[in-house]
C-alpha cells in the first residue's frame, strides 16, 4: 500500500469515526452540509459542536469579544467569580476536513496542510514558501502539484483574501 492509499485510507477512516462521534453528541446536532461552518463548544467534560449559522449564545455572566471563526474551539470554564471565561482555540485540520470545511491555503499553518491528502511535508513546505495565493488554481504554479493534483485540492482548500500569517 502506497503512503497516499494509506493517507486516504486513515482520511476515510477518521470521517467515519468523526461521523459516529459527532451521532452520539448530546445536543444531537450532526455535520450538515447546510452549515457553513462549525464552532467546538467545550463544557466541562463535554464537548459538542454547533453551526455559526445558529448563533451560539455564552452562558449568562460570559462575555465573548468578537464572533468566533469556522474551525475554532471555544473553551467556557467558570473561572470567575460571578461569570466566566471563554477561550478561542483552533478545532484541528483533521477535523476540519472531516466536517467538510475547506483549509485556507494562506493562513493553514505547515502541519494542517498535512492533513490534506495528497500533500506530504515537502510539497507543504512548497505551498507555505510560495504564499500569499490570490486563488486555489495558483497553486499549479508550485513544482510537484500538477492538474489531477490541483482538481483534488480545490475540494478541500481555499485562498481567503488578506495577509496570511506572520
Amino acid at each position: 500500500m502506497t503512503r497516499t492509499q494509506l493517507h486516504s485510507a486513515l482520511s476515510l477512516f477518521l470521517a467515519i469515526a468523526l461521523g459516529a462521534w459527532l451521532s452520539l453528541q448530546p445536543t444531537g446536532r450532526r455535520a450538515s452540509a447546510h452549515c457553513p461552518g462549525y464552532v467546538a463548544i467545550r463544557e466541562g467534560d463535554l464537548e459538542h459542536l454547533s453551526c455559526l449559522d445558529t448563533g451560539w449564545t455564552p452562558p449568562e455572566g460570559c462575555q465573548l469579544g468578537s464572533p468566533p471563526e469556522a474551525g475554532a474551539v471555544l473553551t467556557v470554564s467558570d473561572t470567575l467569580p460571578g461569570g466566566c471565561r471563554i477561550e478561542a482555540l483552533p478545532i484541528a485540520a483533521e477535523r476540519r476536513l472531516a466536517l467538510g470545511q475547506r483549509l485556507d491555503v494562506n493562513r493553514e499553518p505547515l502541519g494542517g496542510l498535512l492533513a490534506v491528502p495528497g500533500i506530504g511535508p515537502s510539497l507543504a513546505a512548497k505551498i507555505v514558501q510560495g504564499r500569499p495565493y490570490v486563488r486555489v488554481e495558483a497553486l499549479e504554479r508550485v513544482r510537484g502539484i500538477g492538474p489531477r493534483t490541483l482538481r483534488a485540492l480545490e475540494r478541500v482548500l481555499e485562498a481567503r483574501p488578506g495577509p496570511p500569517p506572520s
